[in-house]
């Protein structure tokens, strides 16, 4: 989980634990979330090691006022460069996902990608995508959480959300995946250690 301070990193604190545990249980692949207790920010070395790395937070406006907190409008010279290293050099994978619909944020982080790797472009991501059957045979991008809010599925909302994900590849591999579905809240989970699932 990437420590940002661009909205609140930690929104949707189950979730993350709950997709690593899924996949311990029904993949052969081996994840953990133990780096700095979860967290790790931009400017750490040690996101060089994470093969993912997963953003998240809500639009600040929709942040309770209790919980703002000391938020920037863009990533420091040091979080670009970390990003940028990550991408590029390490070959690291960026998920990206926004709490809400809006997007907000999203267009935030959009405009600091293109800051930060100037020479890739976002692109969509066709629903015919390794992406969408490497596990599953999903058929394209699933829908995610805002489907289930009072607010969330609306006219409005389908537009917003659109038909595809977005993302960045760099030298033939996905680097980024941008997703404004709350994937995150709809895997949220009440699971806690030593209480069953």
């Amino acid at each position: 989980r990437i420590k940002h301070s661009l909205s609140d990193w930690w929104a949707d604190p189950t979730a993350i634990p709950g997709v690593t545990q899924w996949m311990n249980a029904q993949t052969n692949i081996r994840a953990d979330i133990n780096v700095e207790g979860g967290s790790v920010m931009l400017s750490d070395p040690k996101l060089l090691k994470c093969p993912l790395a997963i953003m998240t937070g809500h639009d600040r406006s929709l942040i309770a006022t209790s919980i703002r907190g000391n938020y920037r409008n863009k990533f420091t010279e040091q979080e670009r460069a970390g990003l940028r290293q990550y991408l590029i050099e390490a070959g690291g994978l960026l998920f990206f996902d926004e709490c809400g619909h809006d997007t907000m944020l999203l267009r935030q982080l959009k405009s600091e990608l293109r800051a930060t790797i100037p020479e890739y472009n976002t692109e969509r991501i066709p629903n015919q995508h390794e992406l969408y059957s490497c596990f599953y045979d999903l058929g394209g991008a699933p829908p995610g959480a805002y489907r289930f809010w009072k607010h969330g599925y609306t006219r409005q909302t389908r537009a917003t959300v659109g038909k595809y994900l977005e993302g960045i590849s760099i030298d033939g591999h996905l680097a980024v995946i941008l997703s404004n579905r709350d994937y995150l809240c709809a895997a949220r989970t009440k699971h806690r250690p030593g209480h069953g699932n």
